[in-house]
């Protein structure tokens, strides 16, 4: 069963452009995150 996302279309679609084809998906997201939190800390 899937779940789908409730992901605002325009932002799927930056974020599509913003990660290099190469890169999985689920790295992307760990990165994106990993991002947030170090900027959250400053």
């Amino acid at each position: 069963m899937t779940y789908p996302l409730n992901i605002d279309e325009e932002l799927w679609n930056k974020f599509k452009d913003l990660v290099p084809r190469t890169k999985k998906l689920n790295d992307a997201l760990v990165e994106l995150i990993k991002d947030e939190v170090l900027a959250s800390e400053k």
